[in-house]
């Protein structure tokens, strides 16, 4: 019985990643895109500020995360306003409807 627990204790705890393989490599994929896709960029929102952010009009989920068809260049000032006016953000083309 002391032999069974002493090993169960030895016995390494399995950690589940934060992330999964394919993500981690979606993400890789995603950083070399980002900086080429935000290379001459303005913001459609706030012109005098620099590009900062990619804004996933569709979401970000599954193959959308490097669909550039979706993306939009914006600075961070006008990422915050997408975000927090998600109908308006909607009316002015920079968000898609996601159902």
């Amino acid at each position: 019985r002391d032999a069974e627990k002493k090993a169960l204790k030895e016995k390494k705890k399995y950690v589940i990643p934060k992330v999964s393989k394919k993500r981690k490599t979606d993400n890789s994929e995603y950083m070399k895109l980002k900086a080429e896709f935000m290379i001459g960029k303005v913001c459609p929102i706030y012109p005098h500020l620099p590009v900062k952010d990619i804004h996933h009009k569709a979401g970000r989920t599954g193959k959308l995360l490097n669909d550039t068809r979706y993306w939009l260049a914006v600075s961070r000032k006008g990422h915050i306003k997408i975000e927090l006016n998600p109908k308006w953000a909607r009316e002015n083309g920079y968000s898609l409807e996601r159902i």
